[in-house]
C-alpha cells in the first residue's frame, strides 16, 4: 500500500517532494494504521488521492506562476 502511495506522490514536483516527501508518507501511514476496517480504509484512500491530485496541480501551478512571473 505504502508503494502506491509513493507512486502517488510522484504526482507532485520533485522539489516539494523532496522537502515533503518523507512526512506526508509518515502521516499517512500513521493514519492507515489507525484506520479501522474496509470502509475506513478505503475513504482513507479516497481522500488521500483527491487530496494529492488537488494539491499536486496547485504546486504546479505556483511553479509556473512563479517561473511566468520571474520572465515578466
Amino acid at each position: 500500500m505504502m508503494r502506491l502511495y509513493r507512486a502517488l506522490l510522484r504526482l507532485y514536483p520533485a522539489s516539494f517532494r523532496a522537502e515533503y516527501g518523507g512526512e506526508m508518507c509518515a502521516v499517512f501511514a500513521e493514519r492507515r494504521r489507525n484506520a479501522s476496517g474496509g470502509l475506513s480504509t478505503g475513504l482513507l484512500w479516497a481522500d488521500s488521492v483527491a487530496d494529492l491530485v488537488f494539491n499536486a496541480a496547485a504546486a504546479h501551478w505556483d511553479i509556473l506562476r512563479q517561473d511566468l512571473r520571474y520572465t515578466a
